[in-house]
């Protein structure tokens, strides 16, 4: 079975609907780690410079991106820190940063959970946080508490946070503590079913939708929003793991019926993870099709990316494969740069067109000289389409 391609389809709806990048805090460090108690997370830190140009490309290419946002925004107080400022300088006396950048993850107590110096990828980075959490997992020292009977709603909330975040199972526990019908106020309740919801196709977000205007009052509408995608996205992983089409027709159905608004681009998205799982390419190159005219449209970023997908994985499929070179030719149309045309000629040389290819590799070093960028790779390309 084919893997579905999460890190193109996901990343998107997250950008579209959501967070557009990392939320940075600003505020002294005292500032921040009493938000980081008060908030129950731990503190990620970026140590920079001005001059450290992988810490400008993080910034610039890994930072805003929406899935990278999400995931930082819902676990991490986030912080930027320049090294060389005197509240830098006052940092590195106690973190000891020596390379640039250095991302850092701190718990609530100023410990140093977790550190890697250089740049990552959006994906890279992500798995660097997740591990930082596992690392301070706290559901480990309550459970203790939990096993021998304490179903405090501060304690049991509390736990069930640290099991979510650690990706530990939470659900029984979750249901268990409900189904106990627990002495709490209306709007406990509701909170910890925003926390315990992880999946549309389970009681928790039923009875989490049925206190919706209870919600409204303390979660904003993009909070709410994104809580019912998570959910429902949760319910497409399950669905393809099940080779299940109820169960993708059910988390459409409920991102339709509980958010309209960003439905429509939910359900494109969950049709391509899921057609493409299954080897279905005739489906899933349909709803390909959707996604690049109605979601990502002219960006070029992810029409690059996309194409690169369908070139390497269908490169035997004829229709795909022209698809593949519709979709490269389209992130040129959107913004001329010289990745648009490399991307552009690899494409069209792995679909047997080596002129067109030469062609549009010269185009690709024009755009790299006129923009003052590295030429040494599109030339020895150029070089070697040359001597075929």
């Amino acid at each position: 079975m084919l893997k579905p391609i999460f890190t193109v389809i996901f990343s998107i709806s997250t950008i579209l609907c959501f967070s557009q990048g990392i939320e940075f805090f600003h505020g002294n460090w005292e500032e921040v780690m009493e938000k980081a108690v008060n908030e129950d997370k731990m503190v990620f830190v970026d140590a920079y410079t001005s001059w450290c140009g992988p810490c400008k490309k993080m910034s610039k290419q890994v930072f805003p991106d929406g899935k990278v946002g999400t995931y930082f925004n819902d676990n991490f107080i986030n912080v930027k820190m320049n090294m060389e400022t005197e509240e830098g300088r006052a940092f590195n006396t106690k973190f000891r940063v020596t390379a640039y950048p250095t991302l850092l993850f701190i718990n609530g107590k100023g410990e140093l959970v977790h550190k890697v110096t250089g740049f990552r990828p959006a994906d890279p980075f992500i798995n660097v946080a997740q591990i930082a959490i596992r690392k301070d997992d706290k559901s480990v020292a309550l459970q203790e508490q939990y096993d021998n009977g304490n179903r405090e709603f501060d304690f049991i909330l509390k736990y069930v946070k640290a099991l979510n975040r650690a990706e530990k199972p939470s659900q029984k526990i979750s249901n268990d503590y409900i189904l106990s019908k627990p002495n709490i106020s209306k709007k406990q309740k509701t909170e910890f079913l925003y926390e315990a919801t992880q999946e549309s196709d389970s009681r928790l977000f039923e009875a989490l939708m049925k206190s919706r205007k209870v919600l409204a009052a303390i979660k904003t509408e993009s909070q709410v929003e994104s809580k019912i995608m998570k959910a429902c996205r949760a319910t497409v992983v399950k669905a393809i793991d099940f080779e299940s089409k109820d169960l993708l027709k059910e988390a459409q159905q409920k991102m339709q019926k509980y958010a309209p608004r960003i439905a429509s681009e939910f359900i494109i998205e969950s049709n391509m993870n899921f057609f493409e799982a299954q080897g279905d390419i005739v489906n899933y190159l349909k709803h390909v099709k959707k996604y690049v005219s109605e979601i990502i449209k002219e960006d070029e970023k992810e029409l690059i990316k996309l194409s690169k997908h369908i070139s390497k994985e269908y490169k035997s499929n004829t229709r795909a494969s022209k698809m593949a070179e519709d979709i490269a030719k389209k992130a040129i149309k959107a913004k001329e740069t010289a990745n648009g045309y490399m991307n552009y000629a690899n494409i069209l040389l792995t679909n047997g067109k080596k002129d067109e290819a030469l062609r549009n590799s010269k185009k690709a070093l024009t755009s790299a000289i006129l923009k003052g960028k590295q030429t040494k790779t599109i030339e020895r390309y150029i070089q070697f389409l040359e001597s075929k």
